[in-house]
């Protein structure tokens, strides 16, 4: 089963949950027209939540230690969409084995940080922050990044996620997040509401005497100066909205996408990019990972669901002339241990690959397997830290720098074209 068109609006309108602005007015009040990054390149995060399997994902057939440390979770070699001698593909990805062969696929190996926290709380906390501390550290990498690139930018459209929950990572000061499940049922406040948000607010601002301007002012002063920002915050959040649905009433699917939630959420994507948003960063989430129990069968089906959602997608992208446009990054919280547990699952880990795709990525194997016999107390160790991965998208794809968004010096991967 595949999406239409109207398969498309009728699965995004009928999902109901939250339509959110991400900036309120008064931390708007900061924002100033300005320029922003001088490219148009996208970068499109998906978090895959839960802690996927990272052996059954990328699986090391060509060791043996692998087969000896599973039985019920283990995919023979014989099934395995072989990269090399070594390791290959989970059978169901076959649509990310169809990228790779094209040279649209990165995958980075090993992938986790030192001193590991097996909670998904905290682990994915870490990831968001790009910090041990979590969300102790301040703001998410993604916001850091949202503010330092786009400084001066007052477009609320510069980053947008799809989904019920906001990522820690997209927590910013100034760029907050566009959020929504459904395009076409975005709304922000009608005009009579908008006025009674106006009439409330008063009371927040300087309380002036009178509501007027100063003699020979050319702006609002005071209490009129605030009200007049917030109105022009409701203005751009109306506008924001009115394009988000236009964007998604235009929008003709050109690839056959899934009959699946992530799918959906894709598609989503390729809608607001095909209708000409001006948004640079997306976020989306799909769930189900945390696969302690008879893994195999769930496995199975977030692979396929995977593979052939990201095959679409991007296919999509191909057709609108804009493949050369976008990035996805896919990554989860922490892989699994290495030996199965006695109810034909795995438990919490830490390294596993990450995924990075695009027209114009660096395709292969990036990056070092980590040993099966040499773990940390029944866990693979990591041979890469996540923070390099993040340190090549923001210098080498959005074209910052990525020392003042992660804190510190994080040589990249080389992972896509400039």
């Amino acid at each position: 089963m595949h999406f239409t068109r109207r398969e498309f609006l009728k699965t995004s309108s009928a999902s109901a949950g939250l339509y959110f602005f991400g900036a309120t007015p008064l931390s708007a009040f900061d924002i100033a027209a300005g320029p922003s990054l001088g490219n148009d390149r996208i970068l499109v995060l998906l978090q895959l939540s839960g802690g996927n399997d990272g052996l059954s994902t990328l699986v090391p057939h060509g060791l043996d230690e692998y087969g000896q440390s599973r039985s019920r979770t283990r995919i023979p070699a014989s099934e395995v969409l072989r990269i090399d001698n070594r390791c290959g593909l989970h059978p169901e990805l076959s649509g990310m084995k169809e990228l790779y062969d094209k040279g649209r696929l990165a995958i980075v190996q090993g992938v986790g940080y030192p001193d590991p926290d097996r909670s998904h709380f905290k682990s994915m906390d870490i990831w968001h922050a790009a910090d041990r501390r979590g969300r102790l550290a301040g703001d998410g990498w993604v916001g850091r990044l949202a503010d330092t690139a786009f400084a001066g930018s007052d477009d609320p459209n510069l980053v947008v996620h799809i989904g019920h929950e906001v990522p820690f990572s997209l927590t910013a000061n100034v760029h907050r997040p566009v959020a929504f499940t459904a395009p076409e049922a975005y709304r922000w406040i009608g005009a009579r509401s908008e006025a009674e948000v106006l009439e409330r607010s008063a009371p927040l601002c300087e309380h002036e005497e009178a509501p007027s301007r100063r003699r020979g002012a050319t702006e609002f002063t005071g209490r009129d100066g605030a009200l007049e920002r917030l109105r022009k915050t409701l203005h751009e959040a109306q506008s924001s909205s009115e394009q988000v649905r236009k964007a998604a009433a235009r929008y003709t699917p050109r690839a056959k996408y899934p009959a699946t939630a992530l799918a959906g959420s894709l598609a989503t994507v390729a809608a607001l990019i095909s209708g000409g948003l001006s948004t640079r960063i997306y976020s989306v989430q799909t769930g189900g990972f945390d696969t302690h129990v008879n893994q195999k069968p769930t496995h199975d089906r977030l692979m396929r669901d995977l593979g052939d959602s990201l095959r679409a997608f991007l296919a999509d992208l191909e057709a609108q002339g804009a493949l050369d446009r976008v990035v996805v990054l896919a990554f989860s919280e922490f892989g699994r241990r290495v030996h199965e547990n006695g109810s034909g699952g795995t438990d919490h880990g830490v390294a596993g690959p990450l995924f990075v795709l695009g027209g114009r990525v660096k395709g292969g194997l990036h990056g070092r397997h980590p040993s099966l016999t040499d773990l940390d107390n029944g866990d693979l160790i990591h041979t890469t830290d996540f923070r390099h991965v993040y340190a090549s998208l923001i210098d080498d794809w959005m074209g910052a720098r990525h020392q003042e968004i992660l804190g510190g010096k994080w040589p990249g991967l080389e992972l896509v074209r400039g």
